[in-house]
């Protein structure tokens, strides 16, 4: 949960039910909650060069902002967006937000900027594998080639080998 300089805050959840756990906690509570999931589309930019990539696109200084830490508005590519940085990945990482009729285009110049310090094949592993082993990850563990760029098919990573 983010408090915004506005006095408002904004809850990034992994969920669209998130209203309904906060009523029935706080049934008493003078709060209005929007559930806006469908109107703010998420771009995880994750991996030891996602500060490079991002700041390839930007004047905003990435390494300023602290682990569980947000900005808003930040400029990426020319797109305004709500900036945090709570990846869940295990790596260095980022999530931006920008407005709906944003999205294609930022994810486009975001792959851009990757193909020019990435390899692309790892972005091509990463999707086939978690495709794979969606439903199986013990299975994913057991194999041997295993990098920080896959472990977004399984989040319990980052506490087990921390």
């Amino acid at each position: 949960i983010y408090r915004r300089q506005d006095g408002s805050y904004f809850a990034f959840t992994n969920t669209d039910t998130f209203d309904v756990f906060v009523r029935g906690h706080s049934p008493d509570a003078e709060i209005t909650l929007e559930n806006r999931l469908h109107e703010m589309p998420l771009v995880s930019v994750q991996g030891p060069r996602s500060r490079e990539i991002l700041q390839s696109l930007s004047n905003f200084d990435f390494s300023s902002l602290g682990y569980f830490r947000f900005a808003e508005p930040v400029t990426v590519a020319g797109i305004d967006v709500f900036l945090s940085r709570t990846g869940f990945s295990g790596e260095l990482g980022y999530e931006l937000i920008p407005a709906r009729d944003d999205a294609e285009r930022l994810w486009l110049a975001l792959e851009q900027a990757g193909a020019a310090v990435s390899d692309p094949e790892i972005a091509r592993t990463v999707v086939e594998r978690c495709a794979r082993f969606a439903d199986k990850p013990d299975e994913f563990w057991k194999l041997a080639d295993v990098t920080p760029a896959l472990l977004v098919c399984d989040p319990r990573l980052a506490e087990q080998r921390r």
